[in-house]
């Protein structure tokens, strides 16, 4: 959560624009820069927790059911799951099952990000969830969609 953003991933421009790429070209000094090294950082962080069996809907799981661990886990897994969201986008016509809570689960956790170091995952994360409510994979309700506008 520390050393997240000091890694130069630029997750949310890839990310948008992996998955709206009508809008590539709109700002061309955006799409360049290394971010090659800190998704590797993130890449490497992915395969620890591979290794300890951690799969990414148990990622999402840490991510929204915050009530029994610190909000430093939740925050650090929001960074980790941010960070593999293209495949994420790919998958939400496949095997990736979204909570119904999902979006309520999570708005306090993206409230504490957007303020914080972990910004970046949480707009990529808040990008992603829009999206799945576009796709019909989860449903917003009127006061979601407020938060949704505020935090954008």
């Amino acid at each position: 959560m520390i050393f997240g953003p000091c890694l130069g991933a630029d997750l949310t421009p890839r990310w948008f624009l992996s998955t709206f790429p009508r809008f590539k070209g709109l700002h061309p000094e955006s799409e360049s820069g290394p971010w090659e090294e800190g998704q590797a950082a993130f890449d490497t962080t992915l395969k620890v927790g591979e290794k300890l069996d951690l799969t990414r809907n148990e990622l999402l799981h840490l991510v929204t059911n915050t009530s029994s661990i610190k909000p430093h886990a939740s925050i650090a897994a929001l960074i980790l799951l941010a960070a593999s969201l293209p495949p994420l986008s790919s998958a939400l016509t496949e095997e990736l099952v979204l909570p119904k809570t999902i979006i309520a689960d999570a708005m306090p956790l993206l409230t504490i990000s957007m303020q914080g170091s972990a910004v970046d995952a949480g707009t990529a994360f808040t990008w992603f969830l829009i999206h799945a409510a576009g796709q019909g994979k989860i449903e917003l309700e009127y006061d979601q969609s407020t938060f949704f506008l505020e935090v954008c």
